[in-house]
């Protein structure tokens, strides 16, 4: 995303009024969700998912300004967003298993294989035409408008909305600084521990937050080395979590649609597919480049010229 897309500029922290930028930018990221909702007609792989990303970077917007905004019309327009991903959700979820699907290469089990993404496909189906019901009731493109509503009644400077920011970005990072936690290898037969996985899970969630929140911020602060590390961060954690999500549906109700054999043989895949991106994923943080340099380079960035001592560390 250049800056020209969000009217970014080096001096947002400088404004005396910061409301009329975080309307702007609020807007700009609503444009593609409003477009998408306006022209869809039938919703294909890269639709959901494409349809989830700019969910996620609405939201996103909304937080790195809701101090500034009308708090009402942000509750409301940050429920609808909300709500909009959660009805993707569950598609999405079958769209990554069948994604999935195209590597587990077992041709001992290809025709059962085949009968099973059958079935999924006919679950995507009836899920689709329950989320196209409720996109038709309750989420038009007026529904996720940003008016002037949101402007709050007083001015708010940049320097202000700055110190909240700082206090945001400290708050992720002090949550990303918790180590990484990997208690041993499984058994296709037995699930890591929930509370492990949801540490991923949150991890992977704070580092897609941050990473749009920098990226918004554009060329107020030069942190493209750490957006990439984030990016491949957040790469490596979905894998992750790709793997236990396939696992948990498999071993539950995704696992009735299956044969028996091919269960088995999917568990254990999936199962090897965790321990190795785990791995990946730890590597990639702890490596030359990791986490530590990265958090260390976005407080530098955010640092205040004339604070010497800087107000936010890793």
């Amino acid at each position: 995303m250049n800056n020209s897309e969000t009217g970014q500029h080096e001096s947002w922290f400088e404004l005396s009024d910061i409301r009329p930028v975080a309307l702007q930018t609020i807007r700009e990221h609503l444009r593609p969700l409003r477009k998408r909702l306006e022209r869809q007609r039938g919703w294909t792989v890269s639709d959901v998912h494409e349809a989830r990303v700019e969910i996620r970077r609405a939201r996103s917007a909304l937080g790195l300004f809701q101090v500034v905004l009308g708090a009402k019309r942000v509750r409301q327009l940050e429920g609808s967003l909300r709500e909009m991903g959660q009805v993707l959700g569950p598609i999405r979820d079958l769209d990554v298993v069948v994604e999935r699907s195209l590597i587990w290469n077992l041709p001992r089990r290809g025709e059962a294989q085949v009968e099973f993404l059958y079935r999924v496909a006919c679950l995507r189906e009836e899920l689709l035409a329950d989320a196209e019901r409720k996109f038709r009731a309750r989420f038009g493109a007026g529904a996720i408008r940003a008016g002037q509503r949101l402007l709050s009644s007083d001015a708010v400077s940049g320097g202000a909305w700055r110190r909240f920011l700082e206090s945001e970005i400290r708050t992720a990072l002090l949550s990303l600084a918790a180590p990484l936690e990997n208690s041993g290898i499984w058994s296709a037969s037995q699930a890591p521990p929930a509370a492990l996985l949801e540490q991923w899970h949150q991890r992977r969630k704070v580092c897609r937050q941050l990473r749009y929140q920098l990226e918004m911020l554009g060329s107020a602060t030069p942190c493209s080395k750490a957006i990439e590390f984030l990016r491949g961060a957040q790469v490596r954690f979905g894998a992750v979590q790709d793997s236990a999500f396939i696992l948990e549906r498999v071993r539950g109700d995704l696992g009735q649609l299956m044969k028996r054999r091919l269960r088995e043989a999917v568990l254990e895949l999936e199962q090897r597919g965790l321990q190795k991106g785990m791995a990946d994923a730890e590597a990639w943080w702890v490596g030359t480049g990791g986490w530590e340099q990265t958090a260390s380079s976005i407080a530098a960035g955010l640092k205040p010229p004339q604070d010497a001592d800087g107000s936010i560390s890793a």
